[in-house]
């Protein structure tokens, strides 16, 4: 079992990454949470790692914490929910946000990431009410970085940083409580 890597970053986009580990170069899906945290490419990275195997590949998924996998594999763990679910999950959510919806059995966050309807929602609460430990006291550390996410990816879409991040800032007031980031990103697109 592979459990992480550490290598030169060959590769590096919102949901995927290579890492070349000892001349071999490993592609891993990653969550947005994580790519936001990674260093440029041509410097060195460590990730934590979850091998998938399927019936018709090995599919290798990458993490910067070892909470973030942990968490990974307990929304997988989850009746008919997959990988990709969970990707979104991580991409949409930190740790601490994930724990705070589960623990306030917050459907509407849930429902709002993209793949994720209202029973598969109630299967994720419902499942890990009692496999994930409650929100610390900090929940709204993991802000910061849901907001540079949603940064990055209107950059990627062309706009310009600044132009991005007022867009970002006004769309995050408007917005209540728990928000995903494909939430926050449509209401920043509305500001362009």
């Amino acid at each position: 079992m592979i459990v992480t890597l550490e290598g030169k970053l060959t590769h590096k986009s919102p949901t995927y990454i290579i890492l070349d580990a000892g001349g071999i170069g490993y592609g891993l899906h990653v969550p947005l949470s994580t790519y936001h945290k990674l260093p440029q490419i041509s410097e060195s990275a460590r990730v934590f790692t979850h091998l998938a195997v399927r019936e018709d590949a090995f599919v290798l998924y990458g993490f910067y914490s070892p909470e973030e996998r942990d968490v990974f594999f307990k929304i997988c763990s989850v009746t008919g929910v997959g990988p990709k679910c969970g990707l979104a999950l991580l991409s949409a959510l930190s740790v601490e946000e994930i724990k705070e919806v589960i623990y306030k059995k917050d459907m509407a966050s849930l429902t709002a990431i993209s793949g994720i309807g209202k029973r598969t929602a109630e299967r994720i609460i419902f499942e890990l009410k009692d496999k994930i430990e409650p929100p610390s006291t900090q929940v709204k550390e993991g802000r910061e970085d849901i907001m540079q996410d949603a940064e990055e990816a209107l950059i990627s879409l062309g706009y310009e940083r600044v132009k991005a991040q007022k867009a970002i800032k006004k769309a995050r007031e408007r917005l209540e409580g728990t928000v995903s980031l494909e939430r926050l990103i449509k209401e920043a697109l509305k500001n362009m």
